[in-house]
């Protein structure tokens, strides 16, 4: 076995188990459905959080062109980002949904800065992951930037503006479709 898919086991279990929690989630939503009061905010971050798994998977593979020989802190840089998406995975859903009635609007005001806290350190390891590693300018990370810096602002303020809320999961969502569609890793 290479040291690479060696790694990449590791890292495809962790990534697997986040969009366990999340697909888990969304099932359990679908289940108690009409017991449920859906907030779009809240399902677009699951999109958004479901995205950055799939993505973070695909990319992986660039490692095994891009690091000749691995060393331990390759590894725990590497393992580092698919742990901080698996615990966002885990914080998107309430622990139980049996019983009462579930506002998805209270659950997400009540839950983001959480979410959020744990999202700032996805730019402060992909960035880093990025430039080094993947020889990618500065110039090129800074929506990733930008975007940390809001995940920060709002941690920090803890702002309830429901505007805010849209707009910044509508943004995440752009944010992430255009490292899907425009950064090809193979490049």
């Amino acid at each position: 076995m290479e040291p690479f898919e060696y790694v990449s086991v590791l890292t495809s279990l962790i990534l697997g188990l986040g969009i366990t929690q999340l697909l888990t989630g969304v099932a359990d939503l679908i289940l108690s459905h009409k017991k449920i009061k859906f907030f779009i905010p809240h399902s677009l971050w699951v999109l958004n959080v479901f995205g950055f798994q799939i993505q973070e998977w695909w990319y992986n593979y660039e490692y095994s062109r891009r690091i000749g020989i691995w060393h331990m802190s390759d590894f725990f840089f590497l393992v580092t980002y698919p742990i901080i998406l698996f615990v966002m995975a885990r914080l998107m859903f309430p622990v139980t949904l049996a019983g009462g009635w579930v506002d998805l609007k209270s659950f997400y005001f009540k839950n983001f800065r959480k979410i959020f806290f744990v999202a700032v350190f996805l730019p402060i390891i992909s960035i880093p992951q990025n430039i080094i590693i993947s020889g990618r300018s500065f110039i090129d990370e800074l929506p990733k930037v930008g975007f940390g810096l809001i995940l920060l602002y709002a941690t920090i303020s803890g702002t309830e503006n429901k505007y805010f809320h849209y707009a910044f999961s509508i943004i995440g969502i752009v944010i992430a479709l255009s490292y899907l569609l425009f950064y090809d890793p193979a490049l």
